[in-house]
């Protein structure tokens, strides 16, 4: 849900950036991680230039991880009392 809505909010010249947005389940299966790891043509990764910088100001994970909080609780609650009635 958080990556749909990023994507569906990152600024979009060549795509490349929208594109480089994903998910990753960490090893313990506990925790998911988001990232944009797009880079220019020198190698330097630039999502987080989008997110932060105020000269470019156009912020797209914060923001989808803002609006999506209240879902993504739901799900964590739902998960843990559905583990505990087993």
């Amino acid at each position: 849900m958080i990556v749909n809505d990023a994507k569906s909010r990152a600024p979009v010249k060549t795509g490349k950036l929208r594109d480089s947005i994903h998910y990753t389940v960490l090893e313990d299966g506990g925790a998911v991680e988001i990232s944009a790891d797009v880079r220019n043509s020198s190698g330097v990764p630039y999502a987080k230039i989008v997110e932060y910088s105020p000269k470019i100001n156009h912020p797209f994970l914060k923001p989808a991880i803002d609006a999506q909080s209240s879902r993504v609780n739901q799900l964590i609650k739902q998960a843990i009392e559905d583990s505990a009635e087993r």
